[in-house]
């Protein structure tokens, strides 16, 4: 009996002789030895030669029976008192220090930047992408994965959403352990402010972040394909304006010189290709957005009161005289 891959487990390294096939009982205390030729086809579990026996704890037993694969029938059997240096422990984990995921170069993807290997006692990195994180493998337990560099795209779907991180040896024997989980971000989406009749601007906002790429141009050619209006497109509407960034509420504001909306219009804005990105720098799937003008309503004033009349200052009593000396 020897260390199992996870953490916790053990596994019988054992070939039955040909003819005969192995099972096993894993209970707290000792067995009471069957006799051979007793029937144990229904005992236990059926086990391969080198598989995980998980779940186990010092001073537990394990009872391997050695049957005729034809009639059940014990042929061997063994009971084995497992001790802490025969149980898996688990690999240390990695610190939140040593490693950071997140988003990869293109949608779809993540990537990892790690500490050099070497720093946590490694050779290499090594990963795995799965479903779910089922088990914790047991320090130099064999890592099944690829080989990986700091910095490359992980390919992730909702099937395989985690990634399983190992710093192993050469012989791609784990030494330290982590589960990365990428989390994206939604997608950036860009909507038309509200649109006022009887002027020339709208407001463009982003729901998230932008590349400085996007948020540096200053052109309205070099952000916007067409501006329509009503149904109607002028090549001059986006020659003549101008675009102003707002980093504050992550609004482009776009001067339109040469048009002025009307209650009741659609406003259609294509986007440049290209030309929006996320702060990864992915270039955003969305293509256009639409808005209808609302008629402006000026703002009621309430009349100023009148000014009340200033009373009349009363008269200056005369000046005593001083009598002569």
């Amino acid at each position: 009996m020897e260390s199992g891959t996870v953490a916790g487990s053990v596994r019988l390294v054992y070939e039955a002789v040909s003819g005969n096939g192995l099972r096993f009982v894993h209970q707290p205390g000792p067995f009471v030895t069957p006799k051979v030729g007793s029937s144990a086809a229904e005992i236990g579990s059926e086990y391969e030669t080198g598989a995980d026996i998980r779940g186990v704890y010092e001073g537990e037993h394990i009872g391997v029976y050695e049957v005729n694969a034809s009639t059940g029938a014990v042929v061997r059997f063994s009971d084995i008192a497992l001790t802490a240096a025969q149980i898996g422990v688990a690999a240390e984990q990695l610190l939140h220090t040593q490693f950071y995921v997140s988003a990869g170069s293109v949608p779809g993807t993540a990537k990892l930047t790690l500490v050099n290997p070497s720093s946590v006692g490694a050779e290499k990195w090594r990963i795995r992408t799965v479903g779910e994180n089922v088990y914790t493998p047991a320090s130099g337990a064999f890592f099944d994965g690829v080989d990986y560099a700091s910095g490359q795209d992980i390919d992730l779907d909702t099937e395989h959403p985690l990634i399983l991180v190992a710093a192993t040896d050469a012989d791609n024997r784990v030494i330290r352990y982590a589960v990365a989980v990428y989390i994206p971000e939604p997608a950036v989406e860009v909507t038309l402010g509200p649109l006022h009749a009887g002027v020339g601007q709208l407001s463009l906002r982003a729901s998230g972040e932008l590349h400085a790429d996007t948020t540096s141009l200053t052109n309205t050619a070099d952000l916007l394909e067409s501006i329509s209006i009503g149904g109607e497109s002028a090549p001059g509407w986006i020659q003549s304006s101008f675009v102003i960034w707002d980093s504050m509420t992550s609004t482009f504001l776009v001067q339109l010189p040469e048009a002025t909306f009307a209650s009741g219009q659609t406003v259609v804005v294509t986007l440049k290709p290209g030309a929006w990105k996320d702060v990864s720098g992915a270039v955003l799937e969305q293509t256009s957005c639409a808005g209808v003008v609302e008629l402006t309503v000026p703002p009621v004033i309430p009349p100023i009161p009148p000014i009340p009349p200033i009373p009349p200052i009363p008269p200056i009593p005369p000046i005593p005289q001083i009598p002569p000396v």
